[in-house]
């Protein structure tokens, strides 16, 4: 354990596996909802729903750009009720973006100039949402993003949701190195009484989550 400066109270080293990963921090209120942005297969939606117990909870949205990964989330969560997976990238803004779509975790947006430079049948253009556009005025107490580098400008397009929810959050900060600075930095902007904590879930380099509440 870190005492930091600047509410960022801990640094804390995981070893254990990572099926606890994003829950394991914070304890669930009544009525929450959350929105998971790279549901992949659905299955952090089912972690957040034993996260809640008995508790219970209002609502999922999950966000899903690879066709196959949307398509097997869908299926997944087919019974679960007041659930909504959709065929969408995050970003800052609606529009349309470049995607590597592999049909695994680590399908990701990617810019203009390297979907130029990259020969493979896996580039596709996708459509891409903010938070606050899709979301607006729908309450939320819960975000998790691990999106392949596409963090930062997703949060950049939920700040409205931010702003006036006030949700707990938990963020994928290895992929690009600057997110470890600039992520804390800019929530804690929105919000000074945020707390930032760091959790790691790997043995190298990877599977590092911010939470924040």
């Amino acid at each position: 354990y870190g005492i930091c400066k600047n509410n960022i109270i801990f640094c804390v080293n995981d070893w254990r596996n990572n099926s606890s990963q994003y829950f394991d921090l914070f304890s669930p209120k009544e009525h929450e909802v959350f929105v998971d942005c790279g549901c992949y297969d659905g299955g952090t939606c089912y972690r957040f729903l034993g996260w809640c117990g008995n508790k219970g909870y209002d609502y999922i949205y999950g966000f899903e750009a690879d066709k196959t990964s949307y398509h097997n989330s869908k299926k997944n969560l087919e019974r679960i009720n007041n659930c909504t997976i959709l065929p969408f990238g995050t970003s800052k803004e609606n529009g349309k973006m470049y995607f590597y779509s592999n049909e695994k975790e680590d399908a990701h947006i990617i810019s203009s100039e390297e979907a130029k430079k990259t020969d493979s049948d896996c580039i596709e253009e996708i459509d891409v949402v903010s938070l606050d556009n899709y979301l607006k005025d729908k309450r939320v107490t819960f975000i998790k993003m691990d999106i392949e580098g596409a963090e930062w400008d997703t949060l950049l397009g939920a700040e409205e949701i931010i702003r006036q929810n006030r949700p707990r959050l938990a963020i994928s900060v290895y992929h690009k190195m600057g997110d470890f600075i600039r992520i804390p930095k800019y929530l804690l902007s929105i919000h000074p009484d945020y707390k930032i904590y760091f959790r790691q879930y790997s043995l190298i380099n990877n599977e590092t989550i911010m939470y924040a509440e």
